[in-house]
């Protein structure tokens, strides 16, 4: 791991959270409490003992161990304070999430390694614990999520993902094992939902395209991109509730930046709030190696959950959770190798990744993490046949900020109401209306050919 200082992207302002430094994490801040006990005799010259004895002359060089060691001490004690504050701190905010989530307090597990950083956070709710009326509206709004993974393309291009580590030990030529990493396929499968820089001759920000064009699966992807504020409605309020100074630093960049939300259908018809642009999912196995992100906003917030096969669509039910999925941890390492012993449903061992095991888990996970500042990423898994569990996570990506700042400013977006067609460079710009209007004019060409 490179001790190199990050570039934070501009987002990072609003944030407002403190960037780390190999300093901050001295592992003589590991030091016991109990070796302050420790005293060293600091009399001068000439001083008188407890047993009556004059001391006798102090030589330069002692004098400047004893200088040295007054100052180890006030050092200690610098550090004992701290840490001190930094337990009185951790208190603090587990009693206040206790009365958010109407929990014990001993159920709340807080990782914090200075009193003004969080730097992860998760919120695990069994399907059981939840209102009806709630539980209701969270299946649907993720059940949209998953239908729209039947007609999506595959992302093959992350690079987390094609730079795995290859298979250890010798093995046969040709085999997965002799393949350098960047020719490693993808394990899992990962789509996304929202806009993203494009590809395309011409344009510059697009949507993304289904993957069958007939008319009944066009019908289906108009249908399930109408149903996308209800999802980014959701995903904003876990964020807000899981962490509310990372909601609000997320909705200040959006809201500065102009970033269109992934929800958004750029119509004029019903404007979305600006908010994350991109809502990533995986599922079936994926898992990809530690690394920082390369987004606008260092904040990520991601929902986790298992999902069972019916018929050839992946929904909810009854049987399905986190245990028919083994492994699949997610693993956050903090910047300049900070570890801590992190209480259960965490696991971490000295010199490894604190992980969190979905497998432990019941029900719906939120987790908050810092993408842009922490390696993190998602360990191999294997499914029991017919389950899987879903992982998505949103985030205000570079490309897709870049690829917005090329065809409009923020007071231009704001002045058209969110309406494609009010923008001076509507023609760099596709929608998902766009891409259903473009396969039904193929498929009439088609029809039209083979008559």
């Amino acid at each position: 791991m490179t001790t190199q200082r990050l570039e934070i992207a501009p987002g990072l302002k609003a944030f407002n959270l403190h960037v780390p430094t190999p300093g901050d994490y001295s592992d003589q801040s590991r030091e016991n409490i109990s070796d302050l006990s420790e005293e060293e005799d600091d009399r001068e010259e000439g001083e008188i003992s407890e047993e009556g004895e004059v001391q006798g002359p102090i030589t330069k060089t002692k004098r400047n161990q004893r200088r040295h060691q007054r100052q180890a001490k006030k050092r200690k004690h610098g550090r004992v304070e701290k840490a001190q504050k930094l337990e009185e701190a951790k208190q603090q905010l587990k009693s206040v999430f206790a009365a958010i989530y109407n929990c014990p307090v001993d159920e709340m597990h807080i990782h914090m390694v200075q009193p003004s950083m969080l730097v992860l956070a998760v919120k695990i709710t069994s399907w059981e614990r939840m209102p009806r009326p709630t539980k209701t509206e969270v299946q649907d709004c993720l059940q949209t999520v998953m239908d729209i993974g039947d007609n999506s393309y595959a992302i093959k291009n992350n690079a987390a993902a094609r730079h795995s580590t290859p298979t250890s030990g010798p093995s046969s030529h040709g085999s997965r094992g002799d393949q350098p990493p960047s020719v490693i396929q993808p394990r899992g499968v990962m789509y996304g939902i929202g806009w993203h820089l494009s590809q395309e001759p011409g344009k510059s920000l697009v949507n993304y395209a289904p993957r069958q064009k007939d008319e009944k699966y066009l019908d289906a992807y108009l249908d399930l991109n109408a149903k996308l504020p209800r999802v980014a409605a959701l995903y904003r309020h876990g964020l807000a509730c899981l962490f509310p100074g990372g909601g609000q630093a997320m909705q200040g960049v959006a809201d500065r930046e102009g970033v269109v939300s992934f929800a958004d259908a750029l119509d004029g018809a019903a404007p979305e709030r600006p908010f994350a642009n991109s809502l990533t999912t995986t599922h079936c196995g994926f898992c990809n190696h530690q690394h920082c992100d390369k987004d606008f906003c260092p904040l990520a917030y991601g929902m986790w959950w298992a999902a069972c096969d019916v018929a050839g669509r992946w929904t909810f039910s009854p049987d399905a959770d986190h245990h028919q999925t083994m492994g699949g941890e997610f693993g956050c390492f903090w910047n300049w190798g900070r570890l801590c012993t992190v209480p259960p449903p965490f696991s971490s061992t000295l010199n490894s990744t604190p992980n969190f095991p979905h497998s432990r888990a019941r029900g719906l996970v939120e987790i908050f993490w810092r993408g842009q500042l922490d390696f993190h990423g998602t360990l191999s898994s294997t499914d029991i046949p017919g389950y899987t569990r879903f992982g998505t996570s949103i985030q205000i990506t570079a490309k897709g900020v870049n690829a917005m700042h090329k065809v409009w400013n923020v007071d231009e977006l704001a002045a058209c109401g969110h309406d494609v067609h009010k923008l001076n460079l509507r023609n760099r710009i596709t929608t998902a209306q766009d891409r259903a209007d473009k396969a039904r004019k193929d498929n009439a060409s088609k029809n039209k050919n083979k008559s």
